[in-house]
């Protein structure tokens, strides 16, 4: 299997947010904040609140790996991040273009980046070594996950507003 280029994964991180974008647009402003009963879903708000903490601690582990000789660094409790929102971040309206100047930012550096630079690594504590291009894709990968899944969430809307009330 071919190496992916960098070039391939900028523009995977380019569409991304847009067909994220597109999804949540489409969804009625009471409904953002739905999740099923059985917590197998985030809500949309909590998407993308969650996109923004990751393409954070997506940023800082490429800043160390660019930065220091083989830095070692945690995972982060998305869960527990995802449940201790404040305000600012549950916003869509701040944590929206939030995401997006950061997701600019990170694709400003890959292009800047030589191949040595894209080469270093790191050593993420539960996954093991990572390079910058590796976080790279994992960024593309990740922004294609949760399209899938708030497909799979707008189809479980789709289902719950099908289904008749019981009768009383």
């Amino acid at each position: 299997m071919p190496k992916h280029t960098i070039e391939a994964e900028i523009a995977s991180l380019r569409t991304g947010p847009g067909e994220i974008r597109a999804l949540i647009a489409a969804i009625p402003a009471a409904l953002l904040d739905w999740k099923p009963a059985d917590e197998s879903h985030w809500s949309p708000r909590q998407v993308v609140s969650h996109l923004l903490d990751a393409e954070i601690a997506f940023g800082a582990r490429i800043r160390h790996i660019l930065t220091e000789e083989r830095p070692e660094y945690p995972p982060f409790d998305e869960e527990a991040w995802v449940q201790r929102k404040g305000p600012a971040e549950a916003d869509l309206d701040i944590a929206w273009p939030a995401w997006l100047a950061l997701r600019d930012v990170h694709i400003a550096l890959f292009r800047e980046l030589d191949e040595g630079a894209l080469n270093r690594v790191g050593i993420h504590m539960a996954s093991g070594e990572q390079s910058v291009r590796d976080i790279a894709a994992g960024m593309a990968r990740h922004d294609q996950y949760h399209l899938v899944r708030l497909r799979q969430w707008s189809r479980l809307v789709s289902r719950r507003d099908q289904t008749p009330e019981p009768a009383e």
